[in-house]
């Protein structure tokens, strides 16, 4: 049982990193989006 607990919680500490990434991509393209707008 604590063996499942131990990789359960693996996996969402896995799974919080990989969501702060894909954020952190998302905030950068918008940026660079809202450069592009404001050369427009």
């Amino acid at each position: 049982a604590q063996r499942a607990q131990q990789a359960h919680a693996e996996a969402q500490s896995r799974w919080k990193t990989e969501v702060q990434m894909c954020q952190s991509a998302l905030q950068a393209e918008e940026k660079q989006l809202a450069r592009l707008l404001a050369l427009a």
